[in-house]
C-alpha cells in the first residue's frame, strides 16, 4: 500500500513538472522571435556575453534556493544550445529563402 502522503507529493510534483513544460514552450516561443530579430537585423545567433551573463545569474539564482549550480550549468547550456541552433536554422532558412 502507498502512503497517502507520496501520493498527494507525487500529484504536486506531476503538476510542477507540467508547470515546467509550460515554462519551457513560453520560453522557446521568446526566444523564436529572438531568433527572428536577428534574422532581420543579421545579427549572429551565438551572443557569447549574454550566454555568460546569463550563466552567471543562473549560478547566482541556484545558490540562493540551494541548488547545485553545477545543475543550473548543465540544464541551461541544453536550453541555450537548443537556442542557438533554433536561431542558426531560422537564418539559414533565410539564406535559403534569398537566394531562391
Amino acid at each position: 500500500m502507498i502512503p497517502e502522503e507520496l501520493i498527494e507529493l507525487r500529484c504536486r510534483l506531476d503538476e510542477i513538472d507540467s508547470e515546467l513544460v509550460r515554462l519551457l514552450a513560453s520560453r522557446f516561443a521568446v526566444t523564436r522571435q529572438v531568433g527572428e530579430i536577428k534574422k532581420l537585423n543579421r545579427l549572429d545567433p551565438i551572443d557569447e556575453s549574454r550566454e555568460q551573463a546569463q550563466f552567471e545569474k543562473f549560478d547566482a539564482l541556484f545558490r540562493q534556493h540551494d541548488l547545485k549550480p553545477e545543475l543550473a550549468r548543465k540544464l541551461w547550456r541544453i536550453i541555450i544550445d537548443e537556442v542557438v541552433e533554433e536561431h542558426k536554422q531560422v537564418q539559414e532558412s533565410g539564406e535559403q529563402n534569398t537566394a531562391g
